[in-house]
């Protein structure tokens, strides 16, 4: 019934704005009508926009508003103001008012994107988690030591790890159970289908071949320790070393990217080619903690948790904590710029301090927008702090996606009335996040 209830309230929200400001014949005549303000200045799907001005028609079916050349359904209508609901997936851009085909420009909305959320599967407690071609979701369970499978077809299955008792931790090379992980953090699948796994507790990432066996991908066996030692060394991937190695991410040409957390920089592996095994090489990240921006060789970082790549090579790359932030790695520059942290984080339209206490996963949308999952300061006590799902937009507005009711609230629902035990990685899967919270992997669809 909650996802029912969500449903119908997106669509009747979207089903105003099939028709775009471009498939209307304007008129060539400047218009008689103007737009003076508008209220609130910032919103989500939904809300009332109050458009006020002069000229308008007195007849509500003939004046025609536009959100970033979205259609909004008109509600009210005067000569000197309008109001009008703010369609879903809008996006940020001016508000435009026509009138006999004359159309008047205002100023510009800044539009909060909502999630709703609903559950995709129980009984499957997670930290990181990838997406494959076939949209097979595969899934750490670490406290298992264990990689999971989550089919396409919502069917769940063992990869391997965890030994026979299930949960066993070490370290050993083999087939399903009888291969072993120590506290495994993400994992990656590349474009043949080999999954990669963030082996944290041995301090090196390992290769789950399409058949089941599991291997040593990266790093240096150490028969007398019986398991890879910590340490930091760039060059061939079976000579290089990790110190406690997070989130993983795999682009379009299976260079893989690594959250070297114990060393505080960020890796990367070149994959295989001419007989070659893949390099490692450090792209950002001096080894020490600190949180200066510049040159990515010579920025300091802490707590590297997770990352993803976009399509141009920019870096998104979060910091879990002291102090939690999210940091860009810009590809046509190689500088390292900090794009949340305390000092610049501001709630949507009330511009009040928005504090995350914590840092996770990350994850980026479509539309440019960059999501995270957080552990925000409440308003109170630490009674009131939420976990929550933020949008980092391209202006850096800052808002909640989803998450923020207390342990009360709903599992399934819109935006800040839902509420999330936890949350840790993130994966964009076909324009929705997918996330676990408390046995739990929940899909997240921003409108």
């Amino acid at each position: 019934m909650k996802s029912f209830i969500a449903s119908s309230m997106i669509f009747i929200v979207s089903a105003v704005s099939q028709q775009c400001a471009h498939e209307y014949e304007f008129s060539d005549d400047p218009p008689r009508h103007s737009i003076s303000q508008i209220s609130p200045v910032c919103g989500r799907m939904g809300d009332t926009l109050t458009i006020t001005g002069k000229d308008f028609s007195d007849i509500t079916s003939k004046n025609t508003v536009f959100i970033n050349g979205t259609k909004a359904a008109v509600l009210l209508a005067s000569s000197t103001y309008l109001t009008a609901i703010v369609p879903a997936r809008a996006g940020s851009g001016n508000v435009s008012v026509v009138v006999d085909k004359a159309e008047a420009t205002g100023p510009n909305f800044t539009y909060l994107p909502t999630g709703v959320v609903t559950i995709a599967s129980n009984d499957l407690q997670m930290d990181g988690l990838a997406a494959d071609v076939q949209k097979n979701i595969y899934v750490v369970r670490a406290v298992l030591n264990s990689i999971y499978k989550r089919a396409s077809s919502g069917a769940i299955s063992f990869v391997a790890g965890g030994g026979r008792a299930g949960n066993t931790s070490g370290y050993f090379n083999g087939y399903g159970s009888f291969a072993l992980f120590d506290y495994p953090s993400d994992v990656a699948v590349d474009s043949k289908g080999n999954v990669y796994v963030s082996d944290t507790g041995n301090n090196c990432i390992r290769m789950i071949a399409p058949d089941g066996y599991v291997s040593l991908y990266a790093g240096v066996d150490n028969f007398q320790y019986g398991h890879p030692q910590p340490g930091y060394l760039d060059g061939p991937r079976n000579q290089a070393y990790f110190d406690r190695p997070r989130g993983l991410f795999i682009d379009k040409q299976d260079n893989l990217y690594v959250c070297d957390e114990g060393n505080v920089r960020v890796r990367m592996i070149t994959p295989d080619a001419n007989d070659l095994v893949g390099n490692v090489t450090t792209i950002a990240g001096t080894g020490e903690h600190g949180g200066k921006d510049g040159p990515a060789l010579q920025a300091t970082f802490s707590f590297v948790r997770d990352l993803v790549v976009d399509d141009d090579g920019n870096i998104f790359l979060t910091e879990a904590y002291e102090p939690a932030r999210v940091r860009k790695i810009a590809s046509n520059t190689g500088v390292v710029s900090t794009i949340l942290d305390e000092a610049k984080a501001r709630y949507g339209c009330s511009g009040e301090p928005y504090v995350p206490l914590s840092i996770g996963g990350v994850a980026l949308g479509p539309e440019g927008n960059v999501y995270c999952s957080a552990y925000v300061r409440g308003s109170g006590s630490y009674l009131t702090d939420r976990t929550k799902i933020i949008t980092i937009a391209s202006d850096n507005t800052i808002s909640a996606l989803a998450g923020g009711a207390d342990a009360n609230g709903p599992r399934e629902g819109i935006g800040e009335k839902v509420h999330f035990p936890f949350t840790g990685y993130l994966i964009m899967m076909d324009g929705a996040l997918y996330t676990g919270t408390d046995y739990q992997l929940v899909r997240v669809e921003p409108n």
